[in-house]
């Protein structure tokens, strides 16, 4: 009787899923939640102040901080919030646009690639687990370079493997997204182009003689080149060959200098539980690592943490290119699983049916805990947020022992991070990445003050502490219109309103400016006004 409800809880809800298409809602409440949004500061709201400074000076040129021109990176993906900006209206959504569509790119592309190389029936399983890996989800809500990055790189390889040695329209599309990379990354493109050589020297080293390749190499290369030719005429060679000290920063000590372990236990850790299958999928290149797909899934990606691993600058998002081909090996370990023996068949399923009735039990000892001792140490969790998360994870989790074959048991377990990341992502999780800061700005008074007065910002030297250079990034997006930047107190001018350091407070009165009264989340700056 028991298993009998179990079966028709499967049948009725389990079934419906058993397709990709019936999936789409899933990925479509992961990619565009509905509610507030906030930025964080680095990198995303740096990007996104830099496009406000494009359209607000009309110089699509060179990348600003107020008034002065800072050649510390290339300009593209500034370019296409700008864009963006254009279209839709500031906003951190429209911020956020190029980066959706690249993600929906992705996702595609893992999905095709997944069926040249592996020809399985079901590989868009491949493209559902990259939707419900933490770091790919978390990166496709940041308006930075890292996902239209990995759609073009996946765009390479992907027309890579379609080209089969000898089509020219294949190669030139491999060109196109090396040129348009190397705009959007510089030199950090070298790392994907160095993991793939192997597999390009053994399967596809005609590319080498291919006219189309060379010339779209070229073609897409002239963005970048005219940019440097333009910027260099303007501003001297001097101010933009600080693109280069790029690749001194990454050699060198600095606060993001970590172990040479770093990536080895950050990559699993941010891929969890997806990175356990993966180890599983990539164990059967082992004894045929000289296959074609050997080299894509398994080969390409060693080479890409090795490279990653020499620079002593590392940093989570980097290891994002590689989170597709974490997703095929984990689509493979999973087939693997279930497709082999009957006894660690059964063992799995146990396993993890046991692992969603303790998820399902933690979850009622933190309600437990909410209802009668009044607990909040949730983080940035709604409570009832991550109790549906919990329990809906667990419960999909338990069922899967039920489930009568290996389709029932795939989307049965796929259904648990596909409804877990819905939910999370439709509560916010991903987008609004600081929320007392912006309920604080959503003050009314602020808002009617932002909106009839232009408000400078006193920023007396540009390398601030990373506290001080965050809120400041969050306060100047929230302007309708950009300030101006002040060296000094002396500059505010009478009856202008302007954000300074909280340690110029002992000087207001030698000034004569008044402090604005709010909230204590703007510290370490505050709002002043010379009457």
């Amino acid at each position: 009787m028991e298993n009998y409800f179990y079966h028709s809880i499967i049948k009725k809800f389990i079934n419906p899923f058993t397709s990709f298409f019936s999936t789409i809602p899933f990925i479509f409440c992961i990619l565009f939640p509905f509610g507030s949004r906030s930025f964080i500061a680095q990198d995303e709201g740096y990007y996104a102040l830099q496009a406000r400074w494009i359209l607000e000076h009309s110089n699509w040129l060179a990348p600003m901080w107020w008034d002065t021109v800072v050649f510390d990176r290339t300009i593209a993906v500034q370019w296409l919030i700008a864009t963006s900006y254009s279209i839709f209206g500031p906003s951190v959504f429209s911020a956020h646009i190029p980066s959706i569509i690249c993600a929906v790119i992705s996702l595609i592309l893992t999905g095709s690639i997944t069926k040249i190389l592996l020809g399985k029936s079901h590989y868009w399983i491949s493209t559902l687990i990259l939707c419900t890996t933490y770091i790919w989800v978390d990166y496709a809500h940041m308006s930075t370079q890292d996902m239209p990055l990995l759609s073009l790189e996946l765009l390479g390889i992907w027309s890579l493997l379609k080209s089969n040695n000898k089509s020219s329209r294949y190669f030139f599309i491999v060109g196109l997204s090396i040129g348009i990379s190397f705009f959007l990354k510089s030199v950090m493109v070298l790392i994907p182009l160095f993991s793939i050589l192997p597999y390009v020297f053994l399967y596809r080293r005609n590319i080498f003689y291919s006219l189309a390749f060379w010339s779209s190499i070229f073609i897409s290369l002239l963005p970048f080149i005219f940019w440097i030719l333009l910027s260099i005429n303007k501003y001297s060679f001097t101010e933009v060959s600080l693109l280069w000290n790029k690749i001194y920063y990454l050699s060198s000590n600095t606060e993001f200098t970590k172990s040479s372990l770093y990536y080895f236990w950050n990559i699993p850790l941010t891929t969890f539980p997806w990175s356990i299958f993966s180890l599983i999928g990539v164990s059967t290149f082992l004894r045929n690592f000289k296959s074609e797909s050997a080299f894509i899934l398994f080969i390409y990606p060693i080479i890409f943490i090795l490279l990653l691993t020499c620079f002593r600058t590392k940093t989570p998002y980097y290891p994002l290119q590689i989170t597709p081909f974490i997703a095929i090996n984990a689509y493979l370990g999973l087939f693997k699983i279930i497709e082999g023996s009957k006894p660690i068949k059964t063992y799995f399923k146990r396993l993890i049916s046991l692992t969603g009735i303790f998820i399902i039990i933690y979850s009622n000892i933190l309600l437990i805990n909410k209802i009668y001792f009044g607990f909040t140490g949730f983080g940035p969790f709604n409570f009832l947020t991550l109790y549906l998360i919990l329990t809906l994870f667990g419960f999909c989790l338990s069922l899967t022992f039920f489930t009568l074959n290996n389709n029932q048991f795939i989307i049965c377990l796929l259904l648990a991070p596909l409804i877990s990341f819905s939910i999370a992502s439709q509560s916010n999780l991903f987008t609004d990445r600081d929320p007392l800061l912006r309920n604080a700005l959503e003050n009314e008074n602020l808002i009617t003050l932002s909106n009839n007065n232009q408000v400078d910002f006193l920023i007396e030297d540009y390398q601030l502490e990373n506290k001080t250079f965050s809120k400041l990034i969050k306060l100047a997006l929230n302007q309708r219109k950009l300030g101006s930047r002040l060296p000094n107190l002396e500059s505010i001018k009478k009856d202008h309103y302007a954000w300074i350091p909280i340690s110029l407070k002992p000087k207001l009165d030698l000034y004569g400016l008044r402090k604005v009264s709010l909230s204590s989340e703007f510290d370490p700056w505050m709002l002043v006004h010379l009457e």
